[in-house]
């Protein structure tokens, strides 16, 4: 089993359902909303969200995770993050490691 630096299976994520939040952040934004979704591990709210009709660049640290993503990704930390572009809504549903 695939684990990533911080010690997350990348199995058990692929197993994860969304549970409501693609739903959420649709209605609270306009149809065709772009969205920077951080920490976006395998796509479990991702792909949602671009089956809703949302553009999403999904980023995460992890190789791994990010090779399940079907959307465009960026490979980066996210205090290292720089894309010279904005977005409508930007996403963190995640927590990150202190340290």
């Amino acid at each position: 089993m695939e684990v990533t630096a911080d010690g997350c299976p990348v199995e058990v994520y692929l197993l994860l359902p969304a549970s409501g939040e693609p739903e959420i952040v649709h209605a609270a934004l306009p149809p065709g909303a772009s969205i920077l979704e951080l920490g976006c591990g395998t796509g479990r709210v991702t792909h949602p969200l671009l089956a809703l009709g949302h553009p999403v660049v999904a980023v995460d640290d992890s190789p791994a995770m990010l090779a399940q993503v079907r959307a465009p990704t960026v490979c980066a930390r996210i205090g290292d993050l720089d894309l010279g572009r904005t977005f409508d809504a930007v996403l963190l549903g995640s927590h990150l490691p202190v340290g």
